[in-house]
């Protein structure tokens, strides 16, 4: 199976790609999004039966999340892990993918990616092959 996943919430009328995709990240407050953008990605997919993940990123609307920011692990692990329980009070998350600048970081900044993976409380992680997938597998995201 081929999952098409794509990131939503993060615009007005990007829902509408709920009818093609499998997997939806949704955003979570950070980059875009809010209680009712979350609310509705969370009716579209289980509309359209997709599989919802969470979007979590720097809290920076300004920058849409993409400004390299040097906040300390520790916060950003917080303020991630915030986010994703906000989704999860709305809907079965079933994993997290990183958004923009703060993707970036954690798949370079071991500091960063061990604080994050150690406070998510979805134990499944959508990356790219590199340092933070691994850093993953090593502490058992990904397995059940």
């Amino acid at each position: 199976m081929i999952d098409l996943n794509s990131d939503l919430g993060e615009v007005p009328g990007d829902l509408e790609l709920m009818a093609v995709v499998t997997s939806a990240s949704i955003a979570c407050g950070g980059h875009a999004g809010d209680d009712a953008t979350m609310s509705a990605a969370v009716e579209a997919a289980a509309a359209n039966g997709v599989t919802i993940g969470a979007h979590p990123s720097y809290l920076d609307r300004d920058n849409f999340g993409r400004a390299a920011r040097s906040d300390p692990p520790e916060l950003v692990a917080a303020q991630v892990a915030a986010q994703v329980e906000r989704l999860c009070e709305m809907a079965t998350v079933k994993y997290v993918k990183l958004h923009g600048a703060l993707y970036h970081r954690a798949n370079r900044d071991d500091e960063t990616a061990c604080a994050i993976l150690e406070v998510l409380p979805v134990r499944h992680l959508l990356a790219q092959p590199g340092h933070l997938l691994d850093r993953a597998r090593a502490g058992g995201v990904g397995r059940d």
